[in-house]
């Protein structure tokens, strides 16, 4: 569940309510999505359609759809 977001010049940054994932960052332009991990860890993936980020942001559970939409990329 998002927490926050704020949208500015074509980047989205959100806040999540989730174990694992506790923000995103993504580039509307490059398509780019960049997610920070609970443990640390930041990872950018490339090419992400909007529907997917779209489904991650929105989704119940990030951690889901990560798992079957986003981390295939």
């Amino acid at each position: 569940m998002v927490l926050k977001r704020q949208e500015v010049d074509n980047v989205i940054k959100a806040m999540y309510d989730s174990s694992n994932i506790l923000a995103s960052i993504y580039d509307r332009k490059s398509n780019d999505l960049t997610l920070i991990f609970g443990n640390g860890g930041q990872y950018k993936y490339p090419s992400v359609t909007m529907t997917d980020y779209t489904r991650f942001e929105l989704a119940e559970s990030q951690g889901k759809v990560f798992n079957t939409h986003i981390k295939p990329y």
